[in-house]
């Protein structure tokens, strides 16, 4: 068993609409008649097992007041029954404290027509144990060896926004949410269930002290404020009243409520169950789990640290997955016609199972057939020619059905098409000479009045070569009518004429040439004399 003093100094609510607090010591708590002075008592006790509390409810003062006497007096009920016997089991005990004093605020709201929300810390000691469990925004610190430590943390949406880096811890006391609770006592079905904080279980040491503070002290006294009254050698009564005094000081005007308890003698707890005896932490445990004395600020900036590396590699995981799994997404997407590629059919030939519908392939012979269906008997359609491309619409082991550029649509033999061109780089043989035909009538037919007419626009000028040009004229005119003649006549055709032999006809084109020639020669050379 252990032996500890216990002081507790409630005041009285100063502010109407703030929040109503009392305490529980060994079944001893503030009783109605009391709240005009101040609650201030003392408390020895060797017990094994002992309970302090301290309660704090938001509502109208009076709603608010009562509902706590209510609540107040189903805990020391509970905790009559079941934190007395050597089967207590602490766990049991808190979720029943928190379901059946949920149902008394709920009741008390619906009836009165108001919203209480109502904050509890429960110490419990076994022995030299010690168990905690922790609603709301009300606090229990812990003073061993001249460093403090909170041991519990505020169920509020400030706390909630330290907890994610929003907000700094030194900002929290002046927040303004940091009275608008998450976990209270009075949640009705649609808010959810009640969750109580049950992670405290450590091993007492002689000389250690426990506070649990009501909101007005914990709302307005810094942990370094704090620390530098409990370090001071004085009795645990004092201490409090140092602490509330203080608070007065900074204005203080609600919940001005603490509960002291000094351990000034442990040891083990002899009925204490088994599950408390394998819960327990080593004493090396509970003293390395301190702070500086400046107060909690050491151990809430570690708190603060290790936040704020969640909040950088988290989302740094959250987007490495994010990405494998969106890249094996679009893998497997775009890789779905290959997963059933082993039972995919195996075309022989030029063709393979790698290629591509509407790919364009060539033909590998003259006259190759364009089938009208996928038989060699079928009606012909076409005939390619070698080299000649068509695109593939379906494709078998025998036959592919192609698309030509005329819009015939028909089948072809596989193994007579190929992925290149056949023709390409093939030799083209060179031809050895012209093959423009040279016309046989060009000289007969070339009128030589365009020479004298050329060399007249040249002539200065115009009266003495009119008659060269007459001349010359009328000389081409009489070869012309020379050659006339000696073509066969159609209208009245001769045995000679219809059957010219090749010795006359070329004796004829010859005599033609000659003379022509010689007429636009003396022409030309007359006209040239001429000219000065």
């Amino acid at each position: 068993m252990s032996h500890t003093s216990a002081a507790t100094i409630c005041h009285t609510n100063k502010l109407s609409g703030s929040n109503q607090e009392n305490i529980y010591i060994q079944g001893l708590y503030r009783q109605p008649q009391e709240y005009s002075t101040v609650f201030a008592k003392k408390a020895t006790s060797h017990n094994d097992v002992q309970v302090f509390c301290v309660f704090s409810a938001q509502g109208p003062d009076n709603i608010a007041a009562t509902t706590l006497q209510s609540v107040i007096a189903k805990f020391h009920s509970i905790t009559q029954a079941q934190m007395h016997s050597a089967n207590s089991d602490f766990e049991v005990y808190a979720e029943s404290c928190a379901r059946e004093l949920n149902e008394v605020v709920v009741t008390s709201a619906t009836q009165n027509g108001a919203t209480i929300k109502m904050s509890m810390t429960a110490l419990v000691v076994f022995g030299d144990v010690v168990r905690i469990f922790h609603i709301g925004n009300t606090k229990a610190f812990l003073y061993r060896k001249g460093r403090l430590i909170a041991l519990t943390e505020d169920h509020t949406i400030a706390h909630r926004y330290v907890q994610m880096g929003s907000v700094p811890k030194d900002l929290e006391i002046n927040h303004p949410e940091r009275n608008d609770l998450t976990q209270y006592l009075g949640k009705s079905q649609q808010d959810g269930q009640v969750t109580p904080d049950l992670k405290i279980n450590f091993k007492l040491m002689q000389g250690d002290e426990i506070y649990l503070f009501g909101t007005g002290i914990s709302h307005n006294l810094l942990p370094a404020e704090m620390t530098a009254i409990v370090s001071e050698d004085f009795a645990i009564e004092k201490k409090t009243l140092k602490l509330i005094e203080l608070a007065q000081e900074k204005q203080a005007k609600y919940g001005l409520t603490i509960v002291s308890i000094s351990f000034e003698v442990v040891s083990p707890f002899v009925g204490l169950p088994i599950a408390y005896a394998d819960n327990n932490i080593s004493e090396k445990s509970a003293t390395s789990d301190t702070i500086s004395a400046k107060g909690d600020d050491e151990l809430m900036a570690r708190k603060r640290k290790n936040r704020i590396l969640r909040n950088i590699f988290i989302p740094i995981i959250i987007l490495l997955v994010t990405f494998g799994i969106g890249r094996l997404g679009m893998m497997i997407l775009f890789n779905i016609g290959k997963i059933d590629k082993d039972n995919q059919p195996i075309i022989t030939g030029t063709v393979d199972e790698s290629e591509v519908f509407f790919m364009v392939m060539y033909s590998t012979q003259d006259n190759n057939a364009v089938f009208a269906s996928s038989a060699l008997e079928s009606q012909i359609l076409y005939n390619l020619m070698r080299g000649e491309a068509v695109t593939i619409l379906e494709f078998n082991e025998y036959f592919c059905k192609v698309a030509l550029d005329n819009g015939i649509e028909g089948f072809v033999v596989t193994s007579y098409l190929s992925e290149l061109d056949p023709t390409i780089d093939e030799f083209q043989p060179e031809l050895e000479a012209d093959p423009t035909p040279i016309p046989q009538t060009e000289a007969t037919t070339s009128p030589p009045a365009t020479q004298a007419t050329t060399v007249e626009e040249t002539l200065p000028s115009d009266t003495e070569p009119t008659e060269e040009t007459t001349t010359a004229s009328t000389e081409s005119s009489e070869s012309e009518e020379t050659t006339s003649e000696t073509l066969p006549s159609e209208t009245e055709p001769t045995e000679e004429t219809t059957t010219p032999t090749e010795a006359t006809t070329e004796a004829t084109t010859e005599a033609t040439t000659e003379a022509t020639t010689e007429a636009t020669t003396e022409a030309t050379t007359e006209a040239t004399t001429v000219a000065p």
